[in-house]
């Protein structure tokens, strides 16, 4: 059995499953259902539609101190409105454990646990970043920097400046296991008017950002945004300052292709799947 791992909403290992004392089954995160609408026969608005999920876990030990343990993980998190996640094979879901019934047997070490996990969003999502700098450098990633040509063209607005220029540009391709997957991307600065092309499309922000700032840019399933992150931890929206002609809320396929000049950023890529793999 692969090991089921809950870590609360600051990100801390609360409690490991399948491994002494706890034991549970995945099924339940493996069973899922789509609902949709139908018009004339057609079909569209796929959804999940399941937002509940029964957790049944063995807890075999006689300190009573491991019942404690596992039901306070849970309930420290319901309790300040922050969701914890649950973690199989690397993929995590965000959910709040809302409930739980104690089954006890005739023997003391033998209890049950039945919890009731919810969640807003009952997709499992796997997280990878990939570094770039200014100078065209990065990590985890195929690059072929330093493309210069010959000829002058321009594509949705970006120059090519083919042949030597001051402003190098820079390629990048990423790859990963599925397509139409999110993405989180964090801007360093500082930087005006920063755009980053992915697939030919410019995510841009018409801000301005100093060295102390940083512009994160959030497409997922379940979260557009765009905000300016201080370093005191301060916030501000800047989503009327998107790019309007170009959304920056695209999804990403198995396949990226990713051009800069002079900005660092960092890219997150958001997998999403409707059950935990099984390899």
């Amino acid at each position: 059995m692969d090991k089921i791992y809950y870590y609360n909403s600051k990100g801390v290992l609360k409690a490991t499953i399948n491994e002494y004392p706890y034991y549970a089954s995945e099924s339940p995160f493996r069973t899922w259902q789509y609902e949709y609408d139908e018009v004339f026969g057609s079909y569209s608005n796929f959804r999940r539609s399941n937002r509940e999920f029964p957790f049944l876990v063995v807890v075999i030990s006689d300190n009573l101190a491991d019942r404690d343990n596992l039901c306070h993980a849970f309930e420290e998190d319901v309790l300040s409105g922050e969701a914890g996640y649950l973690v199989i094979r690397g993929w995590k879901m965000k959910c709040f454990v809302k409930a739980g019934e104690h089954l006890f047997f005739n023997r003391q070490r033998d209890d049950e646990m039945r919890f009731t996990i919810v969640t807003d969003n009952p997709v499992w999502t796997k997280e990878k970043t990939y570094s770039f700098n200014s100078s065209g450098g990065g990590s985890q990633f195929d690059e072929d920097l330093d493309r210069d040509y010959s000829y002058t063209d321009s594509r949705l607005g970006r120059p090519y400046n083919y042949g030597y220029s001051v402003a190098e540009s820079y390629y990048a391709s990423i790859d990963v296991d599925s397509d139409h997957n999110g993405f989180r991307l964090l801007i360093y600065g500082a930087q005006t008017d920063p755009v980053i092309y992915i697939n030919d499309i410019p995510i841009q922000v018409n801000v301005e950002i100093t060295d102390a700032e940083r512009l994160q840019i959030v497409s997922n399933e379940s979260e557009r945004t765009i905000k300016i992150l201080s370093e005191s931890g301060a916030e501000r929206d800047a989503f009327i300052y998107r790019d309007k002609e170009h959304s920056p809320f695209i999804t990403l396929g198995s396949h990226s292709d990713l051009s800069y000049s002079g900005i660092r950023f960092d890219l997150t890529v958001i997998e999403r799947r409707s059950d935990p793999p099984w390899i």
